[in-house]
């Protein structure tokens, strides 16, 4: 769960800069477009997989008892 939340803060952060630097120069074009979506698809699937890990935890966990 820690390195899932590791990598969405490095994804975000990445975004972040990126759009920034973005603003600053007019050269970047299109391909800033392109690496916000890989970014926001990247964030989508983490989000994906935590919950999918929370829904099997809280499965096997009321197994339990």
């Amino acid at each position: 769960m820690e390195s899932l939340k590791i990598l969405l803060t490095i994804l975000v952060g990445f975004v972040r800069d990126h759009a920034q630097r973005a603003r600053q120069s007019a050269t970047v074009g299109a391909s800033t477009v392109e690496y916000i979506l890989i970014a926001l698809g990247g964030i989508l699937i983490a989000g994906i997989v935590v919950v999918a890990v929370k829904t099997w935890v809280t499965t096997k966990t009321g197994e339990l008892g």
